[in-house]
């Protein structure tokens, strides 16, 4: 029904019930007053709309014009070190796969933690820079990487919990867990989450025998895990949390059409 029909409703109404309760002519009506509102409310929620629609459109066309996608020293690294990016669709949270002939070597990283983290860190104070990484925690520059390392001869696994400096592009071991079935490690279920953190991941691990922690950080390396994989995560990270910025921008652009 058309507002100016609602309208009319209205005051046939209202004149009915003011003849019943006072005796009054039609001289008075109280739907006019209504039905404007109700069209004044319609034209701000047009306008709304239109602003909302006309600068998600102007950004994502600037976004666009800006794009950008990986140095070609980044498509080479990932052509040599064997490491491969795997489908995980539109999720923000990405993986690396390698396998070698007794293996598999898996990297998580969540692209836009490690772009929001860089942007913190990148107003930081230069005189800070050769602190210690932990200690750059409340600083931000730090992200979390997880690494899960699984062996085909019985499908155990190490899953080890690093921190990444995107200012340095070096790790560090903040724990290591051990599985006894590899498949816990890397399936992702609520289940699966919640049994992972009942798992022990032993002391702190600067609380470590020197030697230890050498040797872990030698493990690592050996496997491809240093700061050239470091670097890669945080330019894969940029360009990849650009991408989704503008299937960001796409989808709301569509709905505000």
């Amino acid at each position: 029904m058309s507002i100016r029909l609602v309208g009319r409703s209205l005051r046939v109404v209202n004149t009915s019930y003011q003849k019943q309760l006072f005796g009054l002519s039609k001289r008075v009506t109280f739907a006019t007053p209504l039905a404007r509102s109700f069209h004044a409310n319609r034209i701000v929620f047009n306008e709304s709309k239109e602003k909302v629609s006309n600068i998600i459109k102007s950004e994502l066309e600037f976004e666009q014009d800006d794009s950008f996608g990986l140095e070609e020293y980044h498509q080479n690294y990932l052509k040599e070190s064997g490491f491969q990016l795997a489908d995980v669709g539109e999720s923000i949270l990405k993986q690396l796969v390698k396998e070698t002939d007794s293996e598999v070597i898996r990297v998580y990283f969540d692209v836009a933690q490690v772009t929001n983290e860089q942007e913190l860190a990148n107003q930081m104070d230069p005189e800070i820079d050769d602190q210690d990484p932990e200690e750059l925690l409340d600083l931000g520059g730090i992200v979390s990487v997880n690494a899960v390392i699984t062996k085909k001869a019985d499908n155990s696994a190490v899953g080890v919990d690093l921190l990444l400096s995107s200012q340095t592009n070096e790790f560090s071991v903040n724990g290591i867990t051990y599985f006894k079935d590899g498949e816990l490690a890397i399936t992702e279920t609520a289940e699966a989450n919640n049994l992972r953190q009942l798992k022990y991941s032993g002391p702190p691990f600067n609380n470590l025998a020197d030697e230890l922690q050498e040797a872990v950080q030698g493990y690592l390396l050996s496997r491809g895990i240093d700061t050239q994989l470091g670097d890669f995560i945080v330019a894969l990270s940029t360009v990849k949390e650009n991408e989704a910025y503008l299937n960001w921008l796409s989808d709301l652009k569509k709905f505000f059409s």
